[in-house]
C-alpha cells in the first residue's frame, strides 16, 4: 500500500483533484494510471460544494470544542486557487522518521543498522509511547492530522470523513519539532563486518537511510503547509 504525505485544502484531498508523485509522472509520461481500491473501483468523489460544508461544520465543531479552554480559533481557506504539495516516503521513510524521533530522546539507546519490519514492535518506540506526557516529539509521533497555525498541543476529534478519530497538532509545531530533531540524530550504527562480508537480505534497508529520506521528505511539506496555511494528510 502506498503512503504519501498531502498538504493543501480537504476539497481537493477528498474531491481527488490532485496527482501524487507516481500519478503525476505517469501523466507527464503518457503512461496510464489506476487508483487500485479494495473491494473494487473507488465511488465518484463528492461535490467540492459538499465538501466545503462539511469541512465548514467540521472546523467550527473543533473550535468551540477549543473556545473553553482558551485556544483557537483554528482557520484556513478551502478555495480551489490554493495550491497543494505532496510527496511519498513511503511506509518505509515513514517508520524511519518516528524512530529517529524516539532514539533522539532515549539518546542512550542506539538504533539498529537495519529498518525493523514494523516500528510499533521496536522496544524503544514503545517505551517513549508508553509515557504520553513526557513525549519530546509529540507532533511526529501522537499526531496524524495538522491543521494551520502554531500551537503547541495535540488533541483529539472525530475525522472529517467520518471514519476513526483524528489526532490534531498544528503544521508549525511540527515544522519546528522537525527542525529540532534534525539537530538531534542517534549514534547511527553502521552495518558490520559480517553483514558486509554476507551481503544483506534484498528487502532490508538502512535505518538512517529511511530516517533522513523520511525528515527530508516531511520538513519540506511541512514549510510548504506553514508558508501556504494548508492542512498536512497522510494518504494511505
Amino acid at each position: 500500500m502506498a503512503f504519501d504525505v498531502y498538504a493543501g485544502t480537504f476539497t481537493r484531498y477528498y474531491t481527488r483533484t490532485w496527482e501524487n508523485v507516481v500519478q503525476r509522472r505517469a501523466r507527464i509520461d503518457g503512461i496510464q494510471y489506476k487508483i487500485i481500491c479494495a473491494g473494487g473501483d473507488p465511488e465518484p468523489p463528492p461535490p467540492a460544494h459538499e465538501v466545503r460544508s462539511l469541512v465548514d461544520s467540521w472546523r467550527e465543531g473543533i473550535n468551540q470544542g477549543l473556545a473553553p479552554h482558551g485556544l483557537g480559533p483554528i482557520e484556513w481557506s478551502e478555495d480551489d486557487c490554493v495550491p497543494y504539495f505532496t510527496d511519498r516516503p513511503g511506509w518505509q521513510g515513514y517508520s524511519g522518521l518516528l524512530l529517529w524521533a524516539v532514539y533522539a530522546q532515549l539518546s542512550r539507546s542506539k538504533p539498529p543498522y537495519a529498518l525493523p519490519e514494523t516500528w510499533v514492535n521496536d522496544p524503544v518506540y514503545q517505551d517513549v509511547l508508553r509515557d504520553e506526557k513526557s513525549i519530546r516529539y509529540q507532533s511526529i509521533l501522537q499526531a496524524n492530522l495538522w491543521l494551520p497555525g502554531d500551537f503547541q498541543y495535540c488533541f483529539k476529534f472525530p475525522g472529517l470523513a467520518g471514519d476513526e478519530e483524528s489526532t490534531i497538532a498544528s503544521t508549525g509545531w511540527l515544522l519546528a519539532q522537525l527542525t529540532q530533531l534534525r539537530a538531534e540524530e542517534p549514534k547511527w550504527t553502521t552495518q558490520s563486518l559480517l553483514q558486509r562480508v554476507r551481503g544483506t537480505k534484498d528487502d532490508e534497508y538502512a535505518l538512517e537511510s529511511a530516517a533522513k529520506d523520511g525528515l527530508a521528505i516531511f520538513s519540506d511539506l511541512a514549510q510548504q503547509a506553514v508558508t501556504h496555511r494548508v492542512p498536512i494528510v497522510l494518504s494511505f
